[in-house]
């Protein structure tokens, strides 16, 4: 058959809106097919073929189908619909040994850019297909539908899937860095709970008084035999390093910065003594706490027991009037013991 008598056998094929019409078109080419074709359709060479080539062979492929429909019934509308949608390449019958239909049309799924290894698998710009499979270039591997460098992605850190844990979360350093996954918390965030999961979720209270230089200023008090003064804070620690931006102050063996705090000692007509009061609460290693008093005449120091609490008394003159004072809250635990906790700071002087 000419190939302007086959496509408009398969425009009219197209055309058809009922079963009848249909019927009668295939019929119609089927006769005219078997007069100038043989019936059974020689294979097709190796290697792409040019359209006209690939329109005939569909067509004789079209005509076999119609015949062995009459042998097993149900296939003539599949034959129909092969032809009539398919006229672009070969048809879905007439591909060749290794190729497959996507779409109507013949594929190589071993080097098919748009159907690689499967059908509709399209490969990324930047990539090719082989052995059936996206081959990204320098080096990066073809992760769910693109191309991932798996040593820095935090996505897909190491192999495709694998995302670093805390990626994304908040507060947190996630990188990843020759396929292994590195994990520190942001300033003073702290993963309190250990888990990576949620990033460093705890946030320190109060903040930025961690060096005596710039403890936390509790103003002027005189040595008047009055109820004392009560500050509250919270003192962090975990394992993980601290960057971006670092802590003053930050004790690594510890996993904690310490709490300063200052005030100035006015004196009056009393003695200037002291009566610190440290207690930690809600500590599931109360023992891992420190409380230090700095004056002009000394430092004195008192770690907490079994209760959370440290007490820091000196009844004879302990400061100078006019002299700073200053309050240190720390812990002394490694960083196996890390937790969140409360304290209270009462003082009288």
């Amino acid at each position: 058959m000419q190939d302007w008598r086959f496509d408009r056998f398969t425009q009219l094929l197209g055309q058809a809106t009922s079963r009848r019409q249909l019927l009668k078109a295939a019929s119609a080419g089927a006769v005219a097919a078997i007069a100038v074709v043989p019936v059974t359709a020689p294979a097709l060479a190796e290697g792409s073929c040019a359209q006209t080539a690939c329109k005939r062979a569909a067509y004789r492929n079209f005509v076999a189908c119609i015949l062995s429909s009459l042998q097993h019934r149900g296939m003539l509308s599949t034959c129909i619909s092969t032809v009539a949608h398919d006229t672009g390449y070969c048809a879905r019958t007439g591909c060749l040994s290794g190729d497959t239909c996507c779409d109507g049309q013949c594929r190589d799924l071993s080097l098919d850019s748009q159907h690689c290894g499967t059908c509709d698998q399209v490969c990324p710009e930047d990539a090719t297909c082989g052995g059936g499979e996206c081959q990204c270039a320098g080096g990066e591997m073809f992760c769910s539908g693109n191309c991932v460098d798996t040593q820095s992605d935090p996505n897909n850190c190491g192999s495709c899937g694998h995302v670093c844990p805390g990626y994304q979360q908040p507060n947190t350093n996630v990188t990843c860095t020759l396929g292994q996954c590195s994990f520190s918390c942001q300033g003073e965030y702290y993963d309190a709970n250990g888990d990576q999961a949620d990033g460093c979720e705890a946030a320190d209270s109060p903040t930025g008084n961690h060096t005596q230089a710039s403890a936390l200023e509790l103003g002027a008090y005189g040595c008047f035999d009055t109820p004392g003064q009560t500050v509250t804070g919270k003192l962090l620690s975990d394992a993980r390093v601290h960057t971006n931006p670092a802590i003053p102050g930050f004790d690594a063996t510890t996993g904690s910065a310490p709490d300063w705090y200052h005030l100035t000692a006015d004196g009056g007509l009393c003695v200037n003594d002291l009566k610190v009061v440290l207690q930690v609460l809600s500590s599931a290693h109360p023992q891992c706490y420190k409380l230090s008093v700095v004056t002009d005449m000394g430092t004195f120091a008192q770690t907490t027991d079994f209760s959370g609490m440290a007490k820091v008394t000196q009844d004879t003159v302990s400061y100078s009037t006019g002299s700073d004072i200053y309050f240190k809250v720390e812990k002394t635990c490694s960083t196996a013991q890390f937790e969140s906790v409360d304290y209270t700071l009462n003082f009288h002087l």
